[in-house]
């Protein structure tokens, strides 16, 4: 296809401050690196002859050598420099950066680049728009099915904030995913569920939120799985205690200090025994034992400095 008269103009712009900063390059060095023909390049050349501010004396006209197929060019007048974005070419690519920013996810490393040369972009073109007015919202099915399978690659788990239709009720999840699959045109994650602590499957299109976190391992309670509830007894020597006053409804006494409660999540009373002072887990003693199994482990990640 022949060339236009734009895309002349265009290579001749970008020629002159190419040629300045390799001072001696050759017309065939020059020819590949634009990817035409030599003697495009050096009609270009004999054009740049003419090419100056005006006045157009050979006091304003670009002063350019051309000797023994080595380019020189002594005075290139105001292009010296390599042609620069217009304002509105800045403003989409700020929109591009953003809504790749968005694609590949906070925690990807190319977040660091990208970060880079948005700052660059709003430093160089300078702009009253400011910079959280580019923000891109891509289809949060995507997002999701991306976030599980990085967290599958990378083995870590997820952080997610789950939709139950069913019950119209949203959850905060932490999730160990397994596998990816499609059932009936849905995307499904299945995965062991630590607020359950059993595998559940989950619609990628419930996900409401989704977030990497690092894996961890199971709290072994030593709990029946297959039950839905367990009772429990405690010991709880504060009366004012804020987990004895958010649980009243639950906890049934049995004592001056003793009450015992059904438990329907081991890993939530497990947090709450580690956090309380007032609070101990009396009964059953494998219970006891994956509080006491958790405390070590804590502790050793602190010393760890982890």
């Amino acid at each position: 296809m022949p060339e236009n008269a734009a895309e002349r103009a265009l290579r001749l712009l970008d020629l002159v401050p190419f040629v300045v900063g390799n001072q001696g390059i050759t017309i065939s060095e020059l020819a590949s690196h634009f990817s035409v023909s030599r003697d495009e390049i050096v009609k270009d050349l004999n054009l740049l002859f003419l090419c100056g501010l005006p006045g157009y004396t050979p006091l304003e006209l670009i002063d350019l050598s051309l000797e023994d197929d080595v380019v020189v060019i002594r005075d290139p007048q105001n292009l010296v420099l390599p042609r620069n974005f217009s304002y509105a070419e800045s403003v989409v690519l700020r929109i591009a950066l953003a809504a790749l920013r968005e694609v590949i996810g906070t925690t990807d490393p190319r977040q660091k680049t990208l970060s880079s040369l948005i700052q660059k972009l709003e430093e160089t073109y300078s702009s009253n728009i400011p910079s959280e007015a580019f923000y891109i919202e891509i289809e949060k099915d995507k997002i999701a099915l991306q976030t599980v399978e990085q967290a599958l690659k990378e083995e870590n788990d997820l952080e997610i904030k789950y939709l139950n239709r069913a019950k119209d009720e949203v959850t905060e999840r932490r999730v160990s995913p397994k596998t990816l699959h499609v059932k009936e045109s849905k995307v499904q994650m299945e995965g062991y569920c630590h607020l359950s602590q059993e595998s559940r499957t989950f619609n990628l299109d419930q996900i409401l939120e989704i977030k990497l976190i690092p894996a961890s391992d199971f709290i072994e309670t030593g709990l029946d799985k297959e039950k839905t509830s367990y009772d429990v007894e405690l010991s709880i020597t504060d009366e004012s205690s804020s987990f004895l006053q958010g649980n009243l409804d639950h906890l049934i006494r049995t004592g001056d200090n003793s009450f015992v409660m059904k438990l329907h999540n081991p890993q939530w009373l497990i947090r709450h025994a580690l956090s309380s002072e007032d609070m101990e887990i009396t009964q059953p003693p494998t219970l006891r034992k994956a509080v006491l199994e958790e405390a070590r482990t804590a502790l050793q990640r602190y010393r760890a400095g982890v």
